[in-house]
C-alpha cells in the first residue's frame, strides 16, 4: 500500500503555484518591452527566456504545472469513482470530474480551445468584450455542465460542495471572465501593461481553482471513504 497526506499536497500546490506567479511576474516582460519585441523580425517566443516562468506563455514551467494539478483532480475523481461504485452507488458524476480534470491538462498543453478564436470571429461580428471569442462556446458548456451537475452537487455533503463549487467558481472566473476583461483589453489598448497584469490574474485563478477543487475531492475521501476500494478493470 501506498499512503501519502493529500493535504500536504494541496498545500504544497499552493505555495508553488503563489511562487510561479510571482516569478512570472518579476520576469515577464512589461506591455512597451513586449511591443518592443514583437515588433522585431527577429524576436522568436520560444526562444525568449522570460517564456520559461511567464504565464502568458504556452509551452513552459506554468502550463506544466497547471496541466499537473488537473491531472492530480482527474486521479482523485477516478479514484473516488472506483471507490463509490464498489459500494454500489452511482459513479458517473465522479468519472464525469476525472475526464473533465484529463481534458483541461491536455487543453493546457495543447490548447485546443483557440482553435475556436479564429473561425468565430471571422463569421461574427463580436464584441471587444468577446474578442477572445472561444469564451462563447465555453460559456455555453459551463451552463450545460452546471444543469446536468445540478442534482449532484445538491446531494454531496457540505463541506465537498462549498470547496467544489468554490473551487469551479474561482477556475471559471479567472479562464472565462478574466479572460473576456483581457480581451477586450487587447483589442482596445493592445499588449498594454493591464493585459500583462490580468494574465497573471487569470492563471493565479485557473491554478487555486484546481487546487480547490482537489482539495474538496480530498476532503470527501478522508470523511466519507475512510477505507478506500479501487477497482481495476
Amino acid at each position: 500500500m501506498i499512503y501519502w497526506n493529500q493535504r500536504l499536497v494541496v498545500l504544497l500546490m499552493a505555495i508553488i503555484a503563489v511562487i510561479l506567479v510571482s516569478v512570472s511576474a518579476f520576469v515577464s516582460p512589461k506591455g512597451d518591452e513586449l511591443l518592443e519585441k514583437k515588433a522585431s523580425l527577429s524576436y522568436n517566443s520560444m526562444s525568449d527566456p522570460s517564456r520559461t516562468f511567464s504565464v502568458d506563455q504556452e509551452a513552459n514551467i506554468p502550463t506544466w504545472f497547471t496541466g499537473v494539478i488537473a491531472l492530480y483532480l482527474a486521479m482523485n475523481a477516478a479514484l473516488i469513482a472506483s471507490a463509490v461504485k464498489s459500494q454500489g452507488k452511482s459513479s458517473w458524476a465522479w468519472r464525469g470530474i476525472a475526464l473533465m480534470g484529463i481534458y483541461i491538462a491536455m487543453d493546457e498543453v495543447a490548447g485546443f480551445h483557440e482553435l475556436a478564436i479564429d473561425p468565430i470571429r471571422d463569421n461574427w461580428d463580436i464584441s471587444p468584450w468577446l474578442y477572445q471569442a472561444w469564451v462563447i462556446p465555453a460559456m455555453a458548456l459551463v451552463i450545460l455542465i452546471s444543469i446536468i451537475y445540478s442534482r449532484f452537487i445538491w446531494r454531496i455533503p457540505i463541506y465537498t460542495k462549498v470547496y467544489l463549487i468554490l473551487g469551479t467558481l474561482t477556475y471559471v472566473t479567472g479562464a472565462i471572465g478574466v479572460e473576456a476583461i483581457g480581451g477586450f483589453v487587447l483589442s482596445t489598448q493592445g499588449l498594454s501593461d493591464w493585459y500583462v497584469e490580468l494574465s497573471h490574474i487569470e492563471e493565479f485563478m485557473e491554478m487555486m481553482g484546481l487546487i480547490i477543487i482537489v482539495y474538496s475531492l480530498t476532503e470527501y475521501s478522508r470523511r466519507e471513504l475512510k477505507s478506500m476500494t479501487v477497482i481495476l478493470r
